[in-house]
């Protein structure tokens, strides 16, 4: 059986995470979040957000980097956090 490295983050925290950070994304770029981030990128997400005090909505804003001439957002380079 797997556990997390922090014994009070249960495996629905990183489900409910994951559920709202795509549905955000979504919403405000029009791509699913899988388009640009990859698995592991998405869980390096989860641990940063877990350690900033911001709404979800707030914290996908700050993982999309707009840009002139396309419709497409680029990709952030996702923190690398131990």
């Amino acid at each position: 059986m797997k556990t997390c490295s922090k014994p009070n983050i249960q495996i629905s925290d990183r489900v409910t995470f994951t559920k709202e950070f795509n549905e955000h994304y979504l919403s405000i770029t029009g791509y699913g979040m899988y388009s640009y981030f990859n698995p592991v990128e998405i869980d390096q997400f989860f641990n940063r957000y877990l350690n900033e005090d911001v709404p979800i909505r707030s914290f996908v804003l700050q993982c999309i980097v707009p840009t002139r001439n396309t419709s497409k957002p680029v990709q952030q380079e996702a923190p690398f956090s131990n």
